[in-house]
């Protein structure tokens, strides 16, 4: 659902501001890898945050998300409407992480993918 989120914003040229924490295992299993790098460099209020927990190659962050990280990446909490997409026990464990941090229920949203554990 991001990608197409993130085209239309292009397309229409809007000047929303979003924060994508995307985290993979590696860069090798992260799906719209190179497509989504260009995106951040064509939307002026896209900034994409990448993690990958177990690439012994990739320079960047490699925590997973937890209370902490979204600490570091998204200061303002309440003032965010959260989406989390993936694998139903990827989602329900960030919205966890996001109740617990005071986000309230209303600023998350989430979309699950099937077939996935």
């Amino acid at each position: 659902p991001f990608m197409s989120m993130l085209k239309y914003v292009k397309e229409e040229k809007s000047d929303c501001k979003i924060e994508m924490i995307y985290s993979n295992r590696n860069q090798k299993a992260a799906a719209f890898l190179e497509e989504l790098k260009n995106l951040e460099k064509e939307i002026p209020g896209f900034k994409l945050i990448l993690t990958m927990t177990d690439d012994p190659e990739w320079p960047g962050e490699k925590r997973m998300i937890d209370p902490q990280f979204i600490k570091d990446y998204v200061p303002e909490l309440q003032d965010v409407v959260f989406m989390s997409s993936g694998p139903s026990s990827m989602v329900n464990s960030i919205k966890e992480i996001l109740l617990s941090l005071g986000v309230q229920g209303k600023n998350i949203q989430t979309d699950t993918f099937t077939g996935y554990k």
